[in-house]
């Protein structure tokens, strides 16, 4: 799923940024929400905190006790892969957007051509987001977009044609598909290590081929690297690391 999540105070221009949002033709066939936010709050921190989805952030500078220049540190503390776009009505904070180093794709005044900057700016946004490869599937009557740099491993459930996919953040999803279905919405730097287990070889810290076990860079640890795969999985992680 494609968040936006918009950060403004004032009525007139949460309804604004969700217009053009809307009136997007490249958003025609996307499913998305619109997550309206005019003050920090335990709602806002929670998405900040999740990092499913693919998160456009459209952030106000001047906002209450907590400005959108705070909001931006928050988001780029642990996540560098959100888009961030700051708005205001002051160009004198373009500097401390510049100094802050969070990475936005734009800084846009209100007062000039606002609407017309940001509809291209979301258009560069969802262009950028189109090259990053993700699996969309729905699984319990949700639909979800899972960019695949968020996967660490995906293993098959015991007895079941189902299967878990377990993200970065440590999110599991459960996917009513089996282990072979999924593996054709993989790419090259995904590796099967088990007859029950695919991996992310880019996510891998370390492997014990005396212990099969797979440590990934976030923590995680997994013991499925079968005999006959080891040869394979040391080529592939040479070949990514």
């Amino acid at each position: 799923m494609l968040n936006f999540i918009i950060y403004e105070d004032k009525d007139k221009d949460i309804e604004m940024i969700s217009n053009t949002i809307n009136q997007s033709p490249l958003l025609k066939d996307v499913a998305y929400r619109i997550h309206r936010f005019n003050e920090y709050n335990e709602n806002l921190e929670q998405k900040i905190r999740n990092k499913e989805g693919l998160n456009i952030y459209i952030l106000d500078i001047e906002v209450g006790d907590v400005s959108g220049l705070e909001i931006g540190s928050m988001i780029r503390e642990n996540d560098w892969k959100s888009i961030i776009i700051f708005i205001t009505n002051h160009r004198k904070y373009k500097d401390d957007v510049i100094f802050s180093r969070l990475m936005p794709l734009d800084f846009i005044e209100k007062q000039h051509f606002c609407k017309e900057r940001l509809c291209e700016t979301i258009k560069i946004a969802l262009n950028a987001i189109n090259e990053t490869k993700f699996m969309t599937f729905t699984t319990y009557h949700i639909d979800y977009q899972i960019a695949l740099d968020d996967i660490i491993y995906i293993e098959k459930l015991q007895m079941t044609k189902k299967c878990i996919i377990t993200l970065e953040s440590g999110f599991k999803i459960e996917v009513n598909k089996p282990l072979h279905e999924i593996s054709k919405m993989l790419d090259q730097r995904f590796y099967q290590t088990h007859k029950s287990c695919i991996v992310n070889v880019q996510k891998i810290l370390k492997v014990s081929f005396v212990e099969n076990k797979i440590t990934f860079s976030n923590g995680v640890e997994i013991y499925l690297v079968s005999s006959r795969r080891k040869k394979g999985l040391k080529e592939h992680v040479k070949q990514f690391k």
